[in-house]
C-alpha cells in the first residue's frame, strides 16, 4: 500500500504466534484508532505482507503482497488473505498511527484497496492455508502471459539458461 508517511509507531515487532489478533483489532476499534496494521509472514514459498488501514477503529482498506510472485491483491480479497495470515506459524505485526490527513491521502492513493470490514469481531482461521498463495501464483502467471500477448511475444519459446 502506498502511504504518505510511515506514521507514528504504536506497537512494533509483535510476535504473531503470541498475539491475539482479534483482541488487538478490538482494542484498535475501541480506541477509534487511525492508522494501519502491517503483518509480515512467511508463506510456503516466500514472504507475504498484509496492510490493513483503520479509520476511527474500523478497517477501511486492505492490501496483500506476495513478494516472490510480485503480486499485490487489494480490497476484500486482500482482507481474506490478511485473516488467513493471522494463522501463520511465523510472523511479525507492526501497528502505526496516522493523522487524518495521512489517512485520507492513503485512501486516495489506494482506491482499489478500499474495503469496509464491518463491525463484526474478526475471526481468524485455526490453520494457515497456502491455497491462497497458489491463487497468487496463478495470477502472476496470467499477468505475465497477458503482457507477452500485449507485445506479441506469446509464441516465443523460452530457452533455458
Amino acid at each position: 500500500m502506498k502511504l504518505p508517511n510511515e506514521g507514528k509507531p504504536f506497537r512494533i515487532g509483535l510476535d504473531l504466534a503470541a498475539t491475539n489478533v482479534p483482541s488487538l483489532a478490538e482494542e484498535l476499534r475501541s480506541k477509534k484508532f487511525v492508522g494501519y496494521v502491517a503483518l509480515c509472514v512467511r508463506g510456503r514459498n516466500g514472504i507475504e505482507e498484509a496492510q490493513a488501514l483503520f479509520d476511527a477503529g474500523k478497517i477501511v482498506a486492505c492490501t496483500y503482497e506476495y513478494y516472490r510472485y510480485e503480486v499485490t491483491i487489494e480490497g476484500e480479497a486482500a482482507f481474506k488473505r490478511f485473516m488467513n495470515a493471522c494463522a501463520a506459524a511465523y510472523g511479525v505485526i507492526d501497528v502505526f498511527a496516522l493523522d487524518e490527513d495521512a489517512l485520507h491521502l492513503a485512501l486516495v492513493g489506494n482506491e482499489r484497496a478500499f474495503f469496509l470490514a464491518g463491525d463484526k469481531p474478526l475471526q481468524t482461521p485455526k490453520v494457515f492455508s497456502t491455497a491462497l498463495e497458489e491463487e497468487a501464483k496463478a495470477l502472476m502467471e496470467a499477468q505475465r502471459e497477458d503482457l507477452l500477448k500485449k507485445y506479441k511475444l506469446a509464441n516465443l519459446k523460452q530457452t533455458k539458461v
